[in-house]
């Protein structure tokens, strides 16, 4: 982040003067054995100037970066269709198949898994000389559900029936990520028989 005098590194008002070093050229020569050799002025660092001590920034001792944090939006929404899982008594569930996507403001990513990462451009660290801002990447990491669970691209949740159900039929409560749905059952249900409630992702 840009330190709180804007990135300048000096107090407000503060200009910076030629190195009295290197003349403000950035280098100096040095003899080396026979040869004189030009390197970086250890005074200005290869900037060609120099602020007093005592008007540097105190936040950035003069660097005009400082580390901070900041806070960045991701939009997550849901995509394409739901399916449930029909459950008797003694039988194991099946799968289904849920498929999200994260739109962090500059495209959508479909398909998103946990330790998957997303590019979120000109969000990264801040540059001093005013050039664009680096990249932030950000780690997806999938929390845990109590109801859905979720391998790999798929979601799966489990609907559970009374035999009287499965044979004759009625209607059940459905969770979805939207909120509970009302699912008609129809008569003669399996177990692990799948049903598709379009839209409900």
């Amino acid at each position: 982040m840009l330190c709180l005098v804007g990135g300048r590194g000096v107090a407000p008002g503060v200009k910076p003067e030629k190195c009295s070093r290197c003349k403000g050229l950035g280098t100096i020569s040095m003899q080396q054995g026979l040869f004189m050799v030009q390197i970086t002025c250890p005074q200005c660092h290869g900037e060609r100037e120099t602020v007093p001590h005592k008007y540097i920034c105190k936040s950035c001792r003069g660097k005009r970066v400082v580390l901070g944090t900041k806070s960045v939006k991701l939009n997550i929404m849901s995509w394409t269709s739901y399916f449930c899982n029909f459950i008797l008594p003694g039988h194991m569930p099946f799968g289904c198949l849920h498929i999200l996507r994260i739109d962090p403001g500059l495209g959508v990513v479909m398909g998103v898994d946990n330790d998957e990462t997303i590019k979120v451009s000109r969000s990264g660290g801040a540059d001093p000389d005013g050039n664009q801002p680096g990249d932030l990447y950000v780690v997806i990491k999938v929390r845990e559900d109590p109801v859905f669970r979720r391998e790999g691209a798929d979601i799966h949740v489990d609907a559970v029936l009374s035999i009287t159900q499965a044979i004759l039929g009625g209607t059940i409560q459905v969770p979805t990520l939207t909120g509970d749905v009302v699912l008609k059952v129809r008569p003669g249900t399996q177990p692990a028989q799948k049903v598709v409630l379009k839209k409900k992702g």
